[in-house]
């Protein structure tokens, strides 16, 4: 059986994925100039909007994702097991990804990922009902800033994707 990655690996691949982040947003402006400069490509500039759209809130998943993996060493640095919510909060943000990814490359409405996004949130939170700790709570709350960052790769607006977070997750805050 294969070990499971932990949270340096996690952030080694993160930050892998940092050029691919470049090429993506460099291929996304050479997209924008040749749909802008060959009148027969125009039409294609509105196609190319949800990319760019998604290109910015990707790279603060990205860096959410660092954070995140960061977090988690913290915890994991002082010989304690992660609560199982907070456990399957992150397996369940992996799953979003790879749903996203495929939604997006199949022009697919990002339902299934919305959905999966905010379980994570869900679980997630769940944590600190198990262990409210500062460690388990930063790691938490970088799951909840990962989500949302996600659902606006989604195509959700900041406000609704807030709205929906808060909804399933319950606010960060009590009395938020």
């Amino acid at each position: 059986m294969k070990p499971q990655p932990g949270p340096g690996q996690a952030l080694e691949q993160s930050r892998a994925i940092d050029p691919l982040v470049r090429s993506f947003q460099e291929a996304l402006t050479v997209g924008y100039q040749v749909a802008r400069l060959a009148p027969f490509r125009r039409r294609a500039l509105g196609e190319l909007d949800p990319y760019a759209s998604a290109a910015r809130q990707v790279d603060y998943a990205v860096r959410n994702t660092r954070v995140l993996a960061r977090s988690a060493m913290v915890l994991l640095a002082a010989k304690r097991s992660a609560p199982q919510g907070l456990v399957a909060g992150v397996r369940v943000l992996a799953e979003t990804v790879r749903t996203l990814g495929g939604e997006v490359v199949a022009r697919e409405p990002r339902r299934a990922a919305q959905r999966l996004a905010l379980q994570a949130a869900v679980h997630a939170m769940t944590a600190l009902q198990e262990d409210g700790d500062l460690a388990v709570a930063m790691v938490v709350g970088q799951v909840r800033s990962t989500v949302l960052d996600l659902l606006r790769c989604s195509g959700m607006e900041l406000a609704d994707a807030q709205q929906a977070l808060d909804e399933a997750a319950g606010p960060a805050i009590d009395g938020a």
